[in-house]
């Protein structure tokens, strides 16, 4: 996501979990640039240090309050990626010494920043493209639990009609598509409720937070 993003941003995310959270270890962190520190390094003018940020992001606040300092090396979102893009990091991703470690996987805002202009108005299109993210999306927590992981966390995906700077919804027409873009992001947000709760459901013995 190409934008300036406050470095508190994951802060509003309500993750009243943490209180009651066993004592992690580690952190390890898959998605976009909501989430690179460096890996995909933004442009200097306005950014902070790498980051498509005006400072620290969330994951690096996250690691210190969890009792441990950030690790970069433990971060494999790069900035422009979608859910697709993020299970393949998920995929290949190779586990070492992970007990007590928590996974974080937060992505799906450039699936609509990054296909708006394929799809508009087109609700079987965005059906679709909606289907495709939240099974990316699940694949990779799947994928994360075979790999040893029982601690992982999923933010729900923002709301990107709130990013003036990247918002697709411009000139005359703003006012429809942004609705009609929050209305594909809370199709999307029902779609991943249901396929967490049934991930849940299978994987017994982990723990997998959602977070809004």
């Amino acid at each position: 996501m190409r934008g300036l993003l406050f470095s508190g941003l994951a802060f509003g995310l309500g993750i009243h979990w943490l209180a009651a959270a066993p004592p992690y270890k580690a952190l390890y962190a898959f998605g976009d640039s909501l989430t690179d520190t460096g890996r995909e390094p933004a442009e200097p003018l306005l950014h902070y240090d790498g980051r498509w940020s005006n400072g620290r992001l969330w994951v690096e606040y996250l690691s210190v309050r969890l009792g441990f300092p950030y690790n970069p090396s433990n971060n494999f979102a790069h900035s422009g990626a979608q859910t697709d893009d993020t299970f393949g990091q998920v995929a290949d991703f190779v586990p070492a010494n992970i007990d007590q470690s928590l996974f974080v996987v937060w992505a799906g805002g450039n699936d609509f920043l990054q296909e708006y202009d394929r799809y508009w108005f087109n609700d079987a299109g965005w059906d679709r493209q909606i289907a495709y993210s939240v099974g990316n999306l699940s694949n990779a927590v799947i994928a994360l639990y075979s790999k040893g992981a029982r601690f992982i966390l999923v933010p729900n995906t923002v709301d990107v009609t709130g990013f003036r700077s990247s918002t697709p919804c411009r000139g005359s027409a703003a006012i429809i598509c942004a609705v009609k873009c929050s209305s594909s992001i809370a199709n999307w947000l029902r779609r991943w409720t249901g396929s967490s709760q049934r991930i849940r459901r299978s994987k017994c013995f982990a723990s997998i937070f959602t977070a809004r």
